[in-house]
């Protein structure tokens, strides 16, 4: 039962997509490691995106609770204030045509400590094949929560089937 709403679930969010970004719904799309190819100039930290960068890729990356601004060649197509999080993965639609100019982050807090995260872990991608490269690379949580489901209904029967015995042991006449 589950199964047949996660596979209803997923058609309703293919379906709702607009036809004309293809790309976006490319999972086996490539994802451009961008990770050790940042440079910082003080507050701002600068990366080339790749010449053959395909419409409607996503860049992720992760940010901490500071505010974050992103753009491309001087254009901020988008900022993020505080989140709350300890730490969050922000993934950012890059407008058509992006392929070749210089992409920016800039931020408030320390940007050292922005310059690593952003050369530990950032990557350019469609949207698609960023969410599937992140359900593979937690897919042991979906295992796990199973287990623990199953475990937890095999316990409940367990401990079901005991208090109606020890009633039903109860009410008989010795």
């Amino acid at each position: 039962m589950l199964w047949r709403l996660v596979v209803v679930l997923s058609v309703l969010l293919v379906a709702w997509q607009p036809l004309d970004d293809v790309d976006m719904l490319d999972a086996n799309g490539p994802i451009v490691n961008l990770a050790g190819a940042w440079q910082s100039d003080g507050a701002r930290c600068t990366v080339m995106l790749p010449e053959d960068l395909p419409n409607g890729s996503v860049l992720e990356f992760v940010s901490p609770r500071d505010s974050v601004e992103v753009s491309i060649d001087g254009q901020t197509i988008d900022a993020a204030s505080e989140s709350g999080a300890v730490t969050a993965v922000l993934w950012v639609p890059l407008p058509d045509g992006s392929a070749g100019k210089t992409l920016m982050v800039t931020g408030q807090g320390n940007a050292a400590a922005r310059l690593a995260r952003l050369n530990a872990a950032s990557s350019v991608g469609s949207g698609a094949a960023l969410q599937r490269r992140l359900f593979a690379d937690n897919f042991y949580a979906l295992v796990f929560f199973l287990f623990a489901l199953i475990t937890a209904g095999f316990l409940a029967y367990v401990s079901f089937r005991s208090w109606h015995r020890k009633l039903r042991e109860a009410r008989l006449p010795r």
